[in-house]
């Protein structure tokens, strides 16, 4: 553990209270972990911003989205591939027999 992690003035392991040996705003095994709205750098535990909080927020919802859509996609091949929807196009758009020629 880096030392600037642990509170200075306790010497003696707390197993009651673990996150009292932390520095300010740290928590966790070897007081690696910060509190809510703090972020881990190479200094400490510092608070972030509220254009961070927003970028990260938007970068979770996108994620969010994008894995919907992708288990979505597998869910509608894995019942086109099983014969569920036969009498669709669903079956023709997943072979690429949709092609004339």
């Amino acid at each position: 553990p880096k030392p600037e992690f642990c509170n200075k003035v306790s010497l003696v392991h707390n197993v009651s209270g673990p996150n009292e040996q932390c520095a300010m705003n740290h928590k966790g095994v070897y007081c690696y972990g910060c509190v809510q709205d703090y972020v881990l750098s190479s200094s400490g535990c510092e608070k972030c911003t509220e254009d961070e909080k927003t970028h990260h927020q938007s970068r979770m919802v996108w994620f969010v989205v994008v894995m919907v859509v992708l288990f979505l996609l597998g869910i509608f091949k894995i019942t086109c591939g099983a014969g569920v929807f036969e009498d669709t196009k669903c079956s023709r758009v997943l072979l690429c027999e949709n092609r004339e020629g």
